[in-house]
């Protein structure tokens, strides 16, 4: 049978079936391929949005340990200046600061915050003394800071205004404070202290840190990961999608030759052998095969031809 299979296995048949089978393995492989990338940027995008958070929490851990650290500070400062100064005549206090002169008050906060931004405390760039709005002024100003050109002269820009308003603790600029000229991430932090001076009115201190420098270390750091993790998973998809071919290749090559080449081919040298007039060649019928229901018509068929010609002839 397989030097009858062999004969029959001509170019056409071999042809057709590789055609068929780099057809069929061309298709699951473009799908596959389809499939790994839409994969790999889903998992990019959700790693993408995880390190994102993970960034936001590290950053916003980060500035809540400062703003607390500075909550303490600035507080126990407030309370040690006036416990020094022992500021007695408030009315002429006030009357100095709305004539917008340089009290011995000032004169020390503004001291004390030029000897912070000098020794470079927490990094710090600016601190700013301001007095918020009140019944007696009408718009908020700064006292005191460790630039002595801001004092009676800069106005706050509208959005610290309104986070100093609302309570806020701290804003992180990523864009920096342009009205004072810095670029890149800054932290603002806002610290609520009681005035020593005035009851039931607050004052508030606003340092200004950059945050540039530590939020590129946090980027750099996840980048590197980031990096990491992408080709990791690019090479598992890459490595995954030859494997499937291959083994898919192969299978379906397996798949073909013992569904369907072989049948075909052995159905193709009996039809051969009964054309070259061997009607007593055997018709093999595979049990459970695609071409059960064809291998058995054409095994009747040849027993009826066997039958017909054996009776015509006298034989039978």
């Amino acid at each position: 049978m397989n030097e009858k299979r062999a004969r029959a296995e001509r170019p056409e048949f071999k042809a057709r079936r590789s055609r068929i089978l780099y057809q069929v393995t061309t298709l699951i492989v473009a799908v596959l391929i389809i499939s790994g990338l839409v994969t790999f940027f889903l998992v990019r995008n959700s790693q993408e949005k995880l390190i994102k958070e993970s960034i936001d929490k590290v950053v916003t851990t980060e500035v809540e340990n400062l703003s607390n650290t500075f909550d303490y500070l600035i507080s126990t400062m407030v309370v040690a200046q006036a416990d020094k100064l022992n500021v007695q005549d408030v009315t002429a206090f006030s009357a100095d600061i709305l004539a917008g002169k340089i009290t011995d008050v000032q004169r020390y906060a503004i001291d004390q915050f030029k000897a912070m931004v000098d020794s470079g405390f927490f990094g710090m760039e600016y601190i700013l003394l301001i007095l918020p709005s009140s019944g007696l002024i009408k718009e908020p100003f700064i006292m005191a800071a460790n630039d002595e050109s801001l004092i009676y002269n800069w106005e706050l820009p509208d959005y610290i205004a309104q986070a100093m308003g609302e309570g806020e603790h701290y804003l992180l600029m990523e864009e920096g404070i342009p009205e004072l000229g810095l670029e890149d991430a800054h932290l603002v932090i806002f610290t609520h202290t009681p005035s020593p001076f005035m009851p039931n009115y607050d004052v508030v201190t606003i340092s200004i840190i950059p945050m540039q420098e530590r939020i590129d270390s946090i980027n750099a750091f996840y980048n590197s990961e980031r990096n990491s993790i992408s080709l990791t998973l690019g090479l598992v998809v890459l490595f995954s999608i030859i494997a499937v071919t291959l083994i898919t290749f192969f299978l379906l090559s397996y798949l073909i030759r013992k569904r369907i080449t072989e049948p075909v081919d052995e159905l193709a040298a009996s039809a051969e052998q009964v054309m070259q007039g061997n009607l007593d060649v055997e018709i093999t019928v595979h049990e459970g095969g695609d071409f059960e229901g064809l291998e058995r018509a054409f095994r009747e068929m040849v027993v009826s031809f066997r039958k017909y010609i054996a009776k015509s002839t006298g034989e039978e």
